[in-house]
């Protein structure tokens, strides 16, 4: 994972499904966290709910 890496904040999509086995789409946040000089904790929180729209608008003006 680039976070556990770099240790820069990293925003991503990514999919997974509701409790109706429904797929959503979520945009997090990802940051590390170093503990007593000792193992790095990747920590993510949910920034925004996108539909299926805008993350094909994300993904076609990644390949331009």
């Amino acid at each position: 994972m680039a976070v556990a890496v770099t240790g820069d904040e990293l925003e991503t999509i990514e999919q997974t499904m509701d409790k109706d086995s429904l797929h959503m789409y979520l945009k997090v946040i990802k940051w590390r966290e170093i503990v007593d000089n000792k193992d790095t904790l990747v920590n993510g929180m949910i920034k925004e709910f996108l539909n299926e729209n805008e993350v094909k608008k994300l993904l076609n003006s990644l390949k331009k």
